[in-house]
C-alpha cells in the first residue's frame, strides 16, 4: 500500500491560507516499521509539514525511540528522558511523567493511575490543565465545547542540560477522541 498523505483540519477559527502547509495525517504506513524508502518519505514530509499524525497505529517503546532517532542519529536522549525527573521528587515534571524502564528515552504521561505498562507496576500520572499555565483562560463554555489551548507539545532538556533531538514524538496508547474539538458533532 502506498503512503497517502491528508491535510489535518484545521478549527474554524483558523486562517486556512497560514496552514496550507502545516501538519498532515499519513495513511498506509507503520510508523515502527518502515523500509529505508519509507522513511525517505517521512522524513521528507515532516521537514514539509513540520507535524504527521499516524492514527491506529501499535508502537512499543523501542519502536518510537528508533524512529525519533532515526530523524537525528547524533542524540543520545529524547526530551527529559534521562531518569532525572524520576529522582529528583523537586522537579516539576515529577508528577506528569513516568521513565520506561528499558527505554529511558520514552516517558509514560497522562492522567490517572496505570497498572503493568511496559515494566512500571503502577504509576500515579497527573495531566495538568492548561488553565495552570497560561496568564488568560478558555472560557467556562468554550471548555464544556471541549477547547483548549495547546501547552504540552515541548521539551524541557534545557532544564537537566540535555541537547534535545531534531524531532520528538508523541504515541497516544488511550485517547479521550480522536477528533479535533473543532470536529465534534455539536449539540
Amino acid at each position: 500500500m502506498a503512503i497517502e498523505v491528508a491535510p489535518i483540519p484545521l478549527p474554524p477559527s483558523a486562517d486556512a491560507t497560514k496552514f496550507k502547509d502545516f501538519g498532515r495525517e499519513v495513511k498506509g504506513v507503520n510508523p515502527g516499521a518502515l523500509s529505508e524508502e519509507q522513511f525517505k518519505e517521512i522524513h521528507d514530509l515532516l521537514y514539509k509539514h513540520s507535524l504527521l499524525l499516524f492514527r491506529n497505529v501499535d508502537l512499543t517503546p523501542e519502536q518510537q525511540y528508533a524512529l525519533t532517532k532515526a530523524f537525528d542519529p547524533s542524540s543520545e536522549n529524547y526530551g527529559h528522558g534521562n531518569n532525572k525527573t524520576e529522582a529528583d521528587k523537586k522537579s516539576i515534571l515529577h508528577p506528569d511523567l513516568k521513565t520506561i524502564p528499558r527505554v529511558p528515552q520514552v516517558q509514560l504521561i497522562g492522567n490517572g493511575t496505570v497498572y503493568n505498562h511496559e515494566g512500571i507496576a503502577e504509576a500515579v500520572l497527573k495531566h495538568p490543565s492548561h488553565t495552570t499555565f497560561h496568564k488568560t483562560q478558555v472560557s467556562a463554555e468554550d471548555t464544556e465545547k471541549g477547547y483548549t489551548r495547546f501547552y504540552r507539545w515541548h521539551i524541557d532538556a534545557a532544564l537537566y542540560n540535555l541537547s534535545p533531538p531534531r524531532v520528538t514524538t508523541l504515541y497516544a496508547k488511550l485517547a479521550m477522541s480522536w477528533r479535533f474539538p473543532w470536529e465534534r458533532p455539536r449539540s
